[in-house]
């Protein structure tokens, strides 16, 4: 019984964990192409704290790092490894942190999160599988869908 709560007590942290790791290799990879930033989220809903242009939500179900870079003038591959990079480091993450066996589920969920090509019509935004997708031409925008219509993207 106190493994569960334990388990249920650290989850939270551990999904925030994980979002951090994925934002801040897209923010890594950005700074290393040159690429602006103006800001990077992690997690949803309520501001929990602000730092700067660094904001934290209370509900870790996603992140961002803004501006999006697909409707920037910038080489497809630069562009391919923005979008990569978040994916890649949640997959060393689960490598380094093996033994414990939640943070590799999480890490595997947040992987299998970003891969999938996933649109959000009502955000304007997609998942980086689905950013990856589209870059490589594997993928069409759906009807209606504009990237680049003054709305940021992630990554």
């Amino acid at each position: 019984m106190q493994g569960w709560i334990a388990v249920a007590v650290s989850l939270p942290f551990i999904l925030h964990a994980q979002i951090f790791l994925h934002e801040f290799a897209h923010y890594v990879c950005r700074k290393a192409f040159g690429i602006p930033t103006q800001r990077m989220i992690i997690g949803s809903g309520p501001l929990m704290f602000r730092i700067g242009n660094f904001e934290v939500r209370w509900i870790p179900t996603s992140g961002s790092v803004g501006p999006g870079v697909y409707c920037m003038d910038l080489p497809i591959r630069r562009k391919l490894w923005v979008y990569r990079s978040g994916i890649l480091a949640n997959g060393l993450s689960v490598l380094l942190w093996v033994k414990n066996l939640i943070w590799v589920l999480c890490g595997l969920m947040m992987v299998w999160a970003n891969t999938r090509v996933v649109v959000f019509p009502a955000k304007q935004t997609m998942s980086d599988g689905a950013w990856i997708a589209l870059l490589r031409g594997s993928f069409r925008l759906p009807e209606g869908f504009d990237p680049c219509s003054g709305r940021d993207n992630n990554a």
